[in-house]
């Protein structure tokens, strides 16, 4: 038991070096800005995409009630509703500025 004990904390070191020197996601996400950068600029890319949905929601959705040709996109109740839930929960980062 002893044995396997080692063996474990040998091979959670390796990590942890590994972690240190910047390989793989954690080690950069730790270790480098890079990534933290790219995520802040993909939250204000979403947050302008919502802003312009908001202003301009027949950009991304048209629909007709007489059977119209549909130049956007078509969407079930329920597609509809998880795209509601998201656009909420994207909404409620505007809340939240320090979140960058």
């Amino acid at each position: 038991m002893i044995r396997e004990a080692e063996v474990a904390l040998a091979d959670f070191s390796e990590v942890l070096e590994k972690v240190n020197r910047g390989e793989g996601s954690i080690g950069k996400l730790l270790n480098t800005s890079e990534l933290h950068d790219e995520l802040n600029k993909t939250v204000i890319v979403l947050r302008d995409l919502l802003d312009d949905l908001e202003a301009n929601p027949n950009r991304y959705v048209h629909f007709s009630l007489f059977g119209r040709k549909v130049k956007g996109f078509s969407t079930s109740k329920d597609k509809q509703k998880i795209l509601e839930e998201i656009l909420d929960s994207l909404q409620q980062t505007k809340k939240y500025p320090d979140f960058q």
